[in-house]
This record gives C-alpha cells, structure tokens and sequence, in this order.
C-alpha cells in the first residue's frame, strides 16, 4: 500500500504529464487535506511543496463542496419544514385520539391534513425524491413507526393502528400543545 507522500508525488507526475488537469489536481489534493491530518500540505499557506521541488497552488476560491455526512448532518439540522418526526408523533396521537383509538395509516394522514395542513411549510410539502412522498408524510410515517416501537401504538393487523393504554394517556397530555 503506497504512503501519502506517494500518492501526491504520483499526482504531481500525472499533472507533468498532462495526464490529469490542474484543476482536478486541486480537488484531489484538497481532499487529501481534509481527510487526513497527517498531510504534509499545510493548508495554512495555501501551497503544497512534493518531492519535484515545484509547489502546486490549492484552490481556495468559492466554497468548499459538503461531503455526504456534511450533508446528511445538515439535513438533519431540521431545517427543511415544520413537521418533523418528534412533532408528528404528537399529531399521530392526536390523531388516533380523535378518530376514536384506532385508524389506517391512510385515515390517519388525511385527518392529519384537514386538521394541520394549512401550517404546514412549503418545504413540507416537498416531494422526496427517493420514493415520491411528501416530506410530512414522510415524518408522520416514522412517527408511527416510533411509536409502535415504544409501545404508544400497536398495530393489531396489517395497516391498523390503534392506542394503547398508554398510548392514550400520552395523546390526552399532548392533546393541550394543539
């Protein structure tokens, strides 16, 4: 396996060789920057000095593009819509409280839209663009997902969900936030 100092001697040799651009020179060395601490590129003066002797310029114009994690975090922030999952457990039990304990998930998200949809953000009602759902929804559905898992609901047959005892108590307590 060949070390880091390898690797950028061997990008400098394709760059020589015309074999690869400048710029992707950039991006690859500037990767190797971010990713690993122990790069002898010191990102402080902005140069990269290789065996050749010949310092190679890193590109530090315009923003620096996310990686998928910086991405998936910042997704997470709760930055797009107003319903998230948290929120739609509570309009889940609220819901299945005033349908009478029990109610199909389709049931249950149309009141939910009659009930709340006018707050909802644009941004929740954004298509998804892995299974074409809204964003809402999305969340409404891990919802009850969580909360069959912690016990609130229960799902007796395929596609019913209803309260449970405990269920109930806690869609009584979070009935006052709305």
């Amino acid at each position: 396996m060949a070390n880091l100092t390898e690797v950028i001697q061997d990008l400098a040799d394709l760059a020589k060789r015309g074999a690869i651009t400048e710029e992707e020179l950039r991006r690859l060395l500037g990767y190797i920057v971010d990713h690993n601490p122990a790069s002898p590129i010191s990102p402080m003066n902005g140069t990269a000095s290789v065996d050749t002797g010949e310092p190679v310029p890193m590109d530090s114009s315009g923003p620096r593009r996310q990686t998928g994690r910086q991405q998936r975090r910042f997704l997470r922030r709760g930055a797009y819509g107003k319903i998230n999952v948290r929120l739609g457990e509570d309009l889940v039990l609220v819901t299945l409280l005033e349908l009478g304990g029990a109610a199909t998930r389709p049931q249950i998200l149309e009141r939910i839209t009659q009930n709340w949809g006018l707050e909802f953000t644009p941004a929740d009602h954004e298509i998804l663009p892995g299974n074409g759902e809204q964003r809402w929804s999305k969340a409404c559905n891990w919802s009850m997902h969580n909360l069959d898992r912690d016990g609130l609901i229960e799902r007796p047959r395929r596609g019913l969900q209803s309260l449970t005892e405990r269920g109930k108590l806690e869609a009584e307590t979070r009935r006052n936030k709305f």
